[in-house]
């Protein structure tokens, strides 16, 4: 299991994302497994950012000579307000994660092209782009 470091910035009115720590930690760890890159990314930080809405997450990542790889998962307070529950937070986990690992295909464009969505069916998720959440 990859030693993820996560941390999460607690705003003084709700706390978000603290009951999910562990939840996130082990689904990154299982998007990579189940996508054949659980050695192939050498550090793993997730936060909570509120800077991004009205985004849910996004993923950001640095690729040395396709072999150092940093991965950065960013998710807004939205994340864990107004998903409709630990099943929709998971699929957005893999959905950023697949993007990282769609970085290795040589037919990467960046966005939501073939080789991602065959990711996100080759792990049993939808191969959706956006998502509906609880207002």
């Amino acid at each position: 299991m990859k030693d993820i470091l996560g941390s999460i910035e607690l705003p003084t009115e709700h706390p978000p994302g603290i009951r999910y720590a562990k939840s996130i930690d082990n689904w990154i760890n299982a998007a990579l497994r189940k996508m054949g890159r659980e050695d192939k990314v050498d550090r793993i930080v997730w936060c909570v950012n509120k800077d991004i809405a009205p985004f849910v997450a996004r993923s950001k990542f640095l690729v040395v000579f396709k072999e150092f790889i940093f991965l950065n998962l960013e998710f807004s307070p939205l994340f864990f307000e107004n998903t409709t529950g630990q099943a929709q937070r998971r699929e957005i986990v893999y959905h950023e994660v697949a993007h990282v690992v769609d970085s290795y295909s040589a037919s990467y464009n960046g966005g939501h092209g073939k080789n991602w969505k065959r990711l996100m069916k080759s792990v049993g998720m939808p191969a959706k782009t956006c998502y509906t959440l609880n207002d």
